[in-house]
């Protein structure tokens, strides 16, 4: 009988046999290999309050201590002790005094996650307690910490969201000073961000600050960093959409950006002259227009003119004059001296119109302001003026 031997491989090691081929389960099944179950995703939120959790087990909450070990957030621990009760027992005040330890930038994290919980589970009850720390939370903004700084950005959009909208008087100031050219990039760019979020919760009482918003808004327009920038676009892209004018809605885009490109005011100033006022021009519609106005008082003979019959026709649409009482110390100097200086007898003549209706309506707005306020009664348009509105 023939014997076939199996052919050695020349590369093997000398001395040592092939290894034999791996031994094949019993019965000829498929072999089972135990692997560990991957580890469970955990999300965001619950790291935040892992992170709540181990805060509050550190504070002494008096009576409520036994709620606080160490696994319960905010959301446990306003459920088993009540909202008033934990800030009776001094709850906020050691989380303020966390946020503001320079020492420590895991508690000052937690902190702010805290009062983010708090505003979430409590709503708006908590206001009065919350909006007088906001501007400590704008100064977070530029904590060298990266996580201190989101949170921070998370806390302040918490207390912006549960704002009653008559409290937005009191929430504005804040966010102003917080635009300061003082203040470092990081908060002026949350600052803008937070106004942006007002446009939604309370966009009433952002347009009525409109006159207070508008010059903020283009300074930082022009800011050296691309960061507020983009955030002053988009909270001049938000605030602006409040106007309520439709007669300028066309244009309110281009009345934002070319404050940051002076290149386009001719432009501009033509489409807003080529516009039929018919809608009552009111203070927020004179904000973003006022400015725009002013440049082109100092452009060409041909732009200037434009203005000039610009201010004129929107002049007669002011159906208060108090609301213009405001821009016309921007007005007057600019229409005055291209009336007095100007080459052109027709752009003179044109500016001397504009000067007078403008010298009507501040003398309008003086007696008005000096009424008593209950005294006080809006004319009409049809009352004051007796003049068609021509382009």
């Amino acid at each position: 009988m023939k014997v076939i031997r199996k052919k050695e491989d020349p590369n093997a090691p000398a001395g040592k046999p092939a290894a034999a081929p791996p031994a094949k389960p019993a019965g000829g099944g498929i072999r089972v290999v135990n692997r560990a179950p991957p580890p469970p995703v955990v999300s965001q939120e619950e790291i935040e309050s892992r992170k709540v959790a181990q805060l509050l087990g550190r504070l002494t909450l008096g009576e409520h201590d036994r709620h606080c070990d160490g696994h319960t957030d905010i959301d446990g621990v306003v459920a088993a002790a009540g909202f008033s009760a934990l800030q009776a027992n001094g709850l906020l005040t050691k989380l303020k005094a966390e946020m503001d330890d320079t020492t420590n930038a895991e508690g000052r994290e937690s902190a702010l996650l805290a009062f983010k919980q708090l505003c979430q589970s409590v709503g708006r009850p908590c206001e009065p307690y919350v909006v007088p720390l906001l501007e400590h939370m704008l100064d977070r903004l530029a904590d060298k910490a990266s996580p201190v700084r989101e949170a921070a950005m998370s806390a302040a959009q918490a207390v912006v969201g549960i704002l009653c909208p008559h409290a937005v008087e009191l929430v504005l100031p804040v966010i102003f000073d917080a635009m300061e050219d003082s203040k470092k990039w990081q908060v002026k760019e949350g600052a803008l961000l937070l106004l942006a979020a007002l446009t939604r919760s309370a966009p009433s009482q952002v347009a009525a600050c409109l006159p207070a918003i508008v010059p903020l808004i283009s300074e930082r327009m022009v800011d050296p960093r691309e960061q507020v920038k983009a955030a002053a676009a988009t909270a001049g892209t938000a605030t602006f959409k409040l106007v309520g004018n439709r007669d300028i809605e066309h244009i309110l885009d281009d009345l934002l950006h070319c404050v940051a490109r002076p290149a386009e005011v001719p432009d501009v100033v033509s489409k807003l002259s080529a516009t039929t006022f018919v809608q009552t021009v009111e203070a927020p519609a004179l904000a973003v227009m006022v400015p725009l106005l002013v440049k082109g008082l100092r452009e060409s003979t041909a732009i200037q003119r434009k203005s000039c019959v610009i201010i004129t026709n929107m002049s007669k649409l002011v159906n208060s004059p108090v609301d213009a009482v405001n821009f016309l110390p921007k007005l007057l100097p600019g229409v005055e001296k291209v009336a007095r200086v100007a080459a052109d007898p027709e752009l003179r003549d044109v500016a001397s119109s504009a000067l007078a209706i403008l010298e009507k309506v501040a003398k309008e707005g003086e007696e008005a302001s000096a009424q008593p306020e209950s005294a006080k009664a809006e004319a009409t348009v049809s009352d004051r003026w007796q003049v068609p509105l021509g382009g």
